[in-house]
């Protein structure tokens, strides 16, 4: 590989194989200016990570990495994460759909412990259970550096809803958390709502495709006029009616708050 000189370096939908790792962990070791490194969905194992992990170690440039669709699993992930316990430069971790499940996002809690550099965390689509999420929501609560979670397309239910909500309640770092379906219901949102209301640093929450009636419209309205910082909270693809997103509409033109109904 010749890449040295590249701040970005993109090689996704590869096969790659263990060896190859090697030369690219071996790569990473030795380059000073690459910043962004993102190998989705290329086959990358366990023991490939692994590999990578050893360059990283030295790698004192990489600022963004991004190992999305690959089956890492939770030995992959928990390579990763030990190498990240004292990493000061990396900044942008994207491991979704690599399956780690609840004992690699464990490691991960583990690793925020100690990691005091990380501010961004997308770990969508990786089989996580209360147990993994709790873990998870435990570390950030001391954590001072992560602002971006992305935990969409983990179903969790409403108990991840109210994990989220105690994390919301107590955390002073985050600013954008992305919920999309996760199957939260409005009885999950209502502890968010609650903890909206005292939080001063969230600026962005989504829940699209849940499960949200208008039973929790009168709640969103009373966080609105409470919550002084939330800027975006999207809601679309839930299951409100007409009648419930008109009066959303309408909460969200006398606010700062852009409440989101519909994407494309």
């Amino acid at each position: 590989m010749h890449t040295r000189a590249l701040s970005s370096i993109k090689l996704c939908d590869q096969a790659f194989l263990d060896d190859d790792m090697v030369i690219i962990g071996i790569e990473l070791a030795v380059n000073n200016n690459c910043e962004e490194l993102t190998l989705r969905s290329s086959d990358i194992t366990s023991i490939g990570v692994t590999h990578l992990g050893l360059g990283l170690t030295i790698n004192c440039t990489l600022k963004s990495l991004d190992l999305s669709g690959n089956p890492l699993s939770a030995t992959g992930v928990a390579n990763l994460a030990r190498v990240l316990h004292h990493n000061s430069t990396l900044l942008k971790l994207h491991l979704n759909s690599v399956n780690m499940g609840d004992e690699g996002v464990q490691t991960l809690a583990s690793m925020l412990h100690k990691n005091h550099t990380l501010d961004f965390l997308a770990i969508s689509n990786n089989q996580l259970t209360a147990t993994g999420l709790r873990a998870l929501c435990e570390a950030l609560e001391t954590n001072t550096s992560l602002k971006f979670l992305h935990l969409s397309e983990n179903n969790l239910g409403n108990e991840g809803g109210a994990l989220v909500g105690r994390l919301v309640l107590n955390n002073e770092t985050l600013r954008k958390i992305y919920m999309n379906s996760m199957g939260i219901g409005d009885s999950g949102l209502a502890i968010m709502l609650n903890a909206l209301k005292k939080n001063e640093t969230l600026q962005k929450l989504t829940v699209g495709n849940n499960f949200i009636t208008d039973r929790s419209v009168q709640s969103i309205a009373e966080m609105i006029q409470a919550n002084q910082t939330l800027e975006i909270f999207e809601l679309w693809k839930n299951s409100l009616s007409d009648t419930a997103e008109e009066r959303l509409r309408k909460i969200s033109s006398r606010s700062k708050c852009n409440i989101v109904l519909f994407v494309e």
